[in-house]
């Protein structure tokens, strides 16, 4: 009998934590401030390779981290457009030397020397107006699901649409109708940085059909940044990814700045 009953309990303990794990990579569950302590629930997947064979996406490594720290004693520090003073919290992030994206950005575009940056996840603009303001961009495309001008407080101002160096498209790239209306303006980019809503449905989505279409359309090289890669989210989707890939941990963002690479040279 207490045989059996250990059994049970095994049984029930597997059928437990699988159920748990699998809520945790669809749903997300954090305490954020932004004062450098926030918190998110989150899951390990193991990595591993056999191999390494890709030698160009390992010099492109070692010369972010070689440039990285060049690049931070010329990067300027854009401020947020506010009437509320709640929203000054925002400029926190852009000061910080570790543990953001914003300066991993600006070194990335300059190593590839980037001429069109795709993003997905506008926000209040603070990667688009950090780029405008530290690379000379040709051209940014940037999506979101709510306008730019529609939060409290944003680091973007309409004279930097009036250059015509930025567009904001409000659309969703989920949709496989709507990833098709934009084939040439992600065929056009040579860095694409996703910056999405984290809900696991949309980065599986999206990512599906920019691989397939990168793969099958795109001669070259692409290099796409996935932040948010260690959130319970996104873990399984960083893990199924198969090309050539890496977490900046020293230089990304705290909860994971993944770097891909597509290249069909």
């Amino acid at each position: 009998m207490k045989h059996i009953l250990k059994k049970i309990g095994r049984i029930l303990k597997k059928f437990f934590l699988i159920n748990v794990i699998n809520h945790l990579n669809k749903y997300r569950y954090a305490v954020n401030n932004h004062y450098g302590s926030s918190k998110e629930v989150s899951l390990l997947y193991e990595e591993y390779k056999t191999e390494l064979n890709d030698q160009k996406f390992f010099e492109l490594i070692s010369e972010i981290y070689r440039n990285y720290s060049i690049d931070d004693k010329s990067f300027v520090e854009p401020r947020i457009i506010s009437k509320y003073n709640d929203e000054k919290v925002w400029d926190q992030y852009l000061k910080r030397k570790t543990g953001e994206h914003y300066r991993l950005l600006i070194t990335i575009l300059k190593i590839i020397k980037s001429k069109k940056f795709l993003e997905i996840g506008t926000f209040r603009g603070a990667s688009a107006k950090v780029i405008l303001e530290n690379y000379p961009i040709e051209k940014i495309h940037t999506f979101d699901l709510i306008p730019w001008d529609k939060f409290d407080g944003t680091f973007l101002e309409k004279r930097d649409f009036e250059t015509g160096k930025i567009s904001q498209h409000i659309d969703d790239l989920s949709k496989k109708r709507v990833f098709e209306k934009y084939h040439q303006e992600i065929l056009e980019s040579d860095f694409i940085f996703i910056d999405g809503p984290k809900n696991y449905n949309f980065e599986k989505q999206f990512l599906k059909y920019l691989f397939n279409f990168l793969e099958n359309h795109k001669k070259g090289m692409t290099i796409i940044l996935l932040d948010d890669v260690k959130l319970s989210t996104m873990c399984q989707i960083w893990r199924s990814i198969d090309h050539p890939k890496v977490i900046l941990d020293l230089v990304g963002h705290w909860s994971g700045s993944g770097l891909i690479m597509i290249d069909n040279s």
